[in-house]
């Protein structure tokens, strides 16, 4: 059984578990950081001296992964960064703060705007994205491994199979994007996935999302109309 971690005296911020000395669950803080998500577990990522950041948009992603300690273990170690990561039971993982600019959508143009790590905030979900079947009619996910999920079969992107979003996943993202919403108050039509913004060389989240982008904007398109 692993010993309790001593009460820190560092400044609290919203994520960390938050117990007094007497094992008591402590009341609620004073003041929040706004650029933290409420529901996240903070877990920074090394981003330096990263550029300031006003959301105007987001940025959809799938991971090519099964594992949240893993891939978030990924992201500390190289130099991409993402904002968000939602594991496959709908926990969110926050690792750069919405003021600050993440590296994760590369070459990428909406609208007017073009690199949009300038203007964009970044969610990755856990998630193989698209798996194929071989000869023997057994799935494979993109590393060559046997896929052992129930691939979704979509007719989009050239009509490939997909490693789905979980419920609890899309549940999640759609609350988040909420409180985006409500917090930066950027234009519904920047919700957007990544194959939207760099076609040519993204597919993500493609068909591992029961909806396609345009469905998933209408749904916050109806909450503030």
């Amino acid at each position: 059984m692993a010993t309790a971690k001593k009460a820190s005296t560092a400044p609290f911020t919203t994520g960390e578990p938050r117990v007094l000395k007497s094992g008591a669950v402590a009341g609620p803080i004073d003041k929040v950081d706004p650029d933290l998500y409420p529901k996240a577990k903070q877990v920074p990522d090394n981003i330096g001296n990263a550029p300031v950041l006003k959301p105007q948009g987001v940025v959809v992603h799938y991971t090519v992964s099964s594992d949240l300690d893993s891939t978030v273990d990924f992201f500390k170690k190289n130099a991409v960064d993402i904002h968000f990561l939602i594991g496959k039971d709908g926990s969110i993982v926050q690792m750069v703060p919405c003021d600050k600019q993440a590296d994760h959508a590369g070459e990428s143009e909406w609208g007017k705007l073009k690199y949009l790590n300038r203007y964009f905030l970044g969610i990755e979900v856990v998630c193989m994205g698209p798996v194929k079947k071989d000869k023997t009619g057994k799935f494979l996910d993109g590393y060559g491994r046997p896929y052992a999920g129930k691939p979704r079969d979509k007719l989009m992107l050239q009509n490939r199979y997909w490693d789905p979003f979980t419920k609890a996943q899309e549940k999640a993202l759609k609350e988040l994007i909420d409180w985006m919403l409500a917090t930066y108050k950027f234009p519904t039509d920047n919700i957007v996935g990544h194959h939207e913004v760099a076609p040519r060389r993204k597919i993500d989240p493609g068909g591992s999302f029961s909806l396609t982008m345009d469905e998933f904007r209408a749904l916050f398109k109806k909450t503030v109309a």
